[in-house]
């Protein structure tokens, strides 16, 4: 890991052994998903109830995203953008969902959340617009604490390569990996601006 950048609302640091979420970002390769499930054995190892989440969601919609992503399935960007936040609505108010979950005492770190359709959703769209369709999600659950593991481009494309038997297909930062056997990689775009430009907090 290159750097983990922690942002902590100040209610989260009083008490950590009550029930917290904590969202997860980085690009695909990065490690997140590692670095989260790390910390849920963390947590659970100080005695502390614990899930590990992600997005999408293995719920409806969300596996519906995964096969629109993997190229089983077609759609508009905007249309994409759309089931990102219905997921992540589902996600925060499902019966096994988030606020469920924090209900219960149990604390929740989630593989991305709404900062990752501000990252990758404003390609093709106004940020203004994205925000506004996750908004519910975002005033319903906000995270306690925002973890973003930040780490070179070129490292998490290697890997990928030996992680997966996908071709790579790099668009301003977003990476995206297809099943079929393309061998060009001309296309690649992907460099620390893109990386940058899709990772504002904001």
């Amino acid at each position: 890991v290159d750097g983990i950048f922690i942002f902590v609302r100040r209610r989260a640091m009083v008490d950590f052994t009550k029930p917290r979420f904590i969202a997860v970002e980085g690009i695909d390769g990065s490690g997140k998903s590692t670095q989260a499930k790390m910390l849920l054995k963390r947590l659970e190892s100080l005695g502390a109830k614990a899930v590990f989440d992600f997005e999408p969601t293995d719920r409806r919609i969300g596996r519906l995203i995964r096969e629109i992503l993997a190229g089983s399935e077609k759609a508009d960007p905007r249309t994409v953008a759309l089931l990102f936040a219905a997921d992540r609505l589902e996600h925060v108010t499902d019966k096994n969902g988030i606020l469920q979950n924090l209900k219960d005492g149990t604390s929740v770190i989630s593989d991305r959340y709404y900062f990752s359709s501000y990252a990758y959703q404003k390609l093709d769209m106004p940020l203004e617009w994205v925000m506004e369709i996750n908004k519910w999600a975002k005033e319903l659950a906000r995270p306690d604490i925002y973890l973003f593991i930040d780490v070179p481009i070129d490292v998490c494309l290697e890997r990928i390569q030996l992680s997966r038997e996908f071709s790579i297909h790099i668009k301003c930062g977003v990476l995206a990996a297809e099943s079929d056997d393309r061998k060009d990689h001309s296309d690649n775009q992907c460099n620390a601006h893109g990386k940058k430009g899709c990772f504002v907090l904001g």
